[in-house]
């Protein structure tokens, strides 16, 4: 960029996917074993050396040598991008209509507001369809950690990161009421994060489908077999999209053997018939 002299006139932007464990935090590799996960999957360790990363970037007139204090996400960078282009984004505009980040321009620029300051981020192991589900939910003073379907004797882990930066007391239980108070804010907090993905999967997953399959032909499906595996939660999401593109569809399910026991929840999402395989079986089996 500097020989074909584009440098001054460039947006640059360094990060990465994800940390690394600190083996002086704990043994990760022994709290992955007793849990029968595979021991190098840090993917699933939700302290801060893990899921916090770099963010660096370079701008025309950015302010040399500005760190940020206040928690920002990966999700920032898109509005950031388009806010130095000088893009027009957001409700009713062409880009961004469904934004969850913000520019943090004016973080950049000293303007400090509120509005960052009580910010929270969600970092997950899994996509929704998958299996060793874990979310954390973090601020810029706390932490909540949901087990969605990780082995775990805590199902979920609340830590204060101020006071304890190494995350080592889980005050989930704690009696504190305005300890509870921050714990429910948080609790909420996925919640509402949770909904709204499962939100955005129906709505993206059943314009896909009705793209691939034209109207006429939907009324042919009368029967659909779901084949395969994933994780048990997603299979509600799924049966939302089929039924909404094939109203007169039934539908019934072929899963591996690790789901056996949950066949009433099963029922309730409305699936009619549902049978376990025997172990493991690849879709060309």
């Amino acid at each position: 960029l500097r020989d074909r002299g584009k440098l001054d006139r460039s947006i640059l932007i360094i990060c990465s996917d994800h940390g690394m464990p600190d083996p002086e935090r704990r043994d990760f590799h022994k709290w992955l074993q007793e849990r029968d996960l595979y021991f190098n999957r840090h993917d699933l360790i939700m302290t801060d050396d893990n899921i916090l990363v770099p963010l660096v970037i370079q701008y025309p007139g950015v302010p040399q040598g500005k760190k940020i204090e206040t928690a920002i996400g990966m999700i920032d960078v898109v509005p950031t991008v388009l806010d130095l282009l000088g893009i027009e984004y957001g409700a009713n505009s062409q880009y961004g209509n469904v934004f969850r980040g913000k520019s943090i321009i004016p973080l950049l620029n000293n303007n400090k507001q509120e509005v960052y300051e009580q910010r929270m981020f969600r970092t997950d192991t899994r996509y929704l369809a998958q299996k060793d589900r874990m979310i954390s939910i973090r601020g810029n003073k706390d932490k909540y950690v949901f087990f969605k379907d990780i082995p775990s004797d805590e199902k979920e882990q609340f830590y204060d990161l101020e006071k304890d930066p190494f995350e080592t007391t889980n005050l989930i239980d704690d009696k504190d009421s305005e300890i509870q108070s921050r714990i429910k804010k948080y609790q909420e907090a996925y919640q509402d994060s949770e909904d709204d993905a499962v939100q955005f999967q129906v709505h993206f997953l059943t314009q896909k489908l009705q793209r691939q399959i034209d109207r006429d032909d939907r009324e042919q499906f009368k029967k659909i077999l779901v084949f395969g595996t994933c994780n048990v939660n997603f299979f509600e999401t799924l049966h939302q999209v089929l039924t909404s593109v094939f109203s007169e569809a039934r539908v019934d399910m072929f899963l591996e053997r690790e789901f056996f026991g949950q066949e009433k929840g099963l029922t309730q999402m409305g699936y009619r018939n549902y049978i376990f395989a025997h172990g493991k079986f690849s879709a060309k089996q």
